[in-house]
């Protein structure tokens, strides 16, 4: 019976070290996720502001096609806005899970003092716990994934799209 109970031991130290790998796991994707954020911010402040210095240039010297360089620069930045907002709901502090506290730990113990007589009942719980951060870490990763793609989707067709109305302007001018 000592046996058994040393080796059903063995087997949740085991999964804690898992459970532990696959939230630090999380944890490194989650730094990875805010800085390709921030490097996409930053991308996003210089490519603005180049971009204004171009219409600012392109309204200076072509006072005839104004109302067409307006209206597809409103365009362009609002795309510029949206992959901003994107990438800033990227870097957003979430609410994930936590561990229990100790004072939680300890007010659960002593309601179930049987299951922790052994100390089987703590690993148990700390496997929980490893679950449960890991868990709620790792949809909160894939929802800033998800953010983090549209913005550089969008910053992408930001980009796109300046190359064609730069043409289109070089084209009308001619």
């Amino acid at each position: 019976m000592v046996g058994k109970m040393n080796k059903n031991k063995t087997v949740k130290y085991k999964i804690i070290k898992h459970s532990e790998n696959v939230y630090l796991s999380e944890c490194r994707r989650e730094d990875n996720l805010r800085n390709i954020a921030n490097s996409i911010l930053t991308s996003i402040s210089i490519v603005l502001a180049v971009f204004m210095e171009l219409v600012y240039k392109l309204l200076e010297n072509l006072p005839d096609y104004k109302p067409m360089i307006v209206s597809i620069s409103f365009i362009l930045c609002l795309i510029l806005l949206i992959s901003l907002f994107c990438a800033i709901l990227t870097n957003w502090p979430y609410k994930k899970s936590e561990p229990n506290s100790g004072r939680n730990l300890l007010d659960f113990v002593n309601n179930n003092l049987k299951t922790y007589v052994d100390g089987d009942g703590f690993l148990d719980q700390r496997i929980t716990d490893l679950d449960d951060m890991s868990l709620s870490l790792f949809r909160i990763n894939n929802i800033k994934a998800k953010f983090l793609v549209c913005s550089c989707s969008l910053l992408i067709c930001f980009i796109v799209l300046t190359i064609i109305f730069s043409f289109v302007i070089l084209y009308a001018v001619k």
